[in-house]
């Protein structure tokens, strides 16, 4: 701290309303009347001061570096603010982030290297990362909220569409995306698309692998019960013969006005395909 850095006209001194005392009577004119000295009542006062004026300025204090300091001096001064020794010895004890966010751990190391190159405290550091968090974590949770509505839209839609067939197409669009994909198949599942869906999730997606797996021969399905096969051929036969034995389900299937004609239609259209393969298109509507 320099004598220029204090004031000393703030100065907690008594002060005189009166004229000037005789004890400035007895300086030259340059003093006598100077508006400082007007505050004080005598000379003790005036040493009293000037004692602890003194004090203050054998304060040295941390004195930032100049735009001529070197690396070294910057580094000391980083230091002496509180800067941790390394990058890695930052306190995030309890930094608490929302359960399922996904966390990139070098992206965190990476970060908190720059802090540290930047003279960040510790405390500091913390402030930074907990905000990022606290933004992100919002964002997040928010993008998640979303996927999980366009989700539920996304079945309400197709079990409204397919009706009672809604599980055995379903089975079908997995089969058919374990076929595409292999070992990725999980992977490309959860690519995402432009409008924040997962890919094996949009319905559009859902309905092209359940039309491609209507289309596929059942050799051409892999992983076994594990993929969620569904019906065999033989199984499908069987099921479909046993469903156009059944008056109830032959009345909603040729009756158009009944309220379970679209899902009977479709849930024959899906066993067919099963059973028949490329020859069940006989049995659309």
């Amino acid at each position: 701290m320099t004598d220029a850095q204090i004031d000393v006209s703030e100065a907690e001194v008594p002060v005189t309303d009166g004229p000037a005392e005789s004890w400035r009577a007895e300086l030259s004119e340059d003093y006598r009347d100077h508006p400082v000295l007007a505050r004080f009542a005598d000379v003790e006062a005036l040493a009293r001061e000037h004692v602890n004026l003194q004090k203050l300025i054998g304060r040295k204090g941390i004195v930032p570096p100049g735009a001529d300091a070197d690396d070294a001096e910057r580094a000391r001064f980083h230091d002496a603010l509180g800067r941790p020794a390394r990058p890695d010895d930052y306190n995030l004890d309890g930094l608490e982030r929302p359960d399922g966010m996904p966390w990139d751990e070098d992206f965190q190391t990476r970060m908190l290297e720059r802090m540290h190159a930047s003279g960040l405290t510790d405390g500091q550091a913390r402030a930074l990362l907990e905000g990022y968090v606290e933004l992100q974590g919002a964002a997040w949770q928010d993008a998640t909220a979303a996927q999980g509505r366009a989700l539920d839209a996304a079945e309400t839609g197709l079990r409204r569409e397919w009706g009672e067939s809604f599980d055995a197409r379903i089975d079908v669009a997995n089969r058919a995306f374990a076929a595409a994909f292999g070992d990725r198949v999980d992977d490309v599942r959860q690519l995402r698309l432009a409008d924040g869906q997962h890919l094996g999730d949009h319905p559009d997606m859902v309905r092209a692998f359940a039309k491609l797996g209507s289309l596929m021969g059942e050799d051409e399905f892999v992983g076994g019960k594990e993929a969620r096969i569904g019906h065999s051929s033989s199984a499908a036969r069987a099921e479909l013969s046993t469903l156009e034995a059944d008056p109830e389900f032959r009345t909603a299937l040729l009756d158009r006005a009944h309220p379970e004609h679209r899902q009977a239609v479709a849930r024959r259209s899906d066993l067919a395909r099963a059973a028949y393969g490329g020859d069940a298109e006989a049995f659309d509507e």
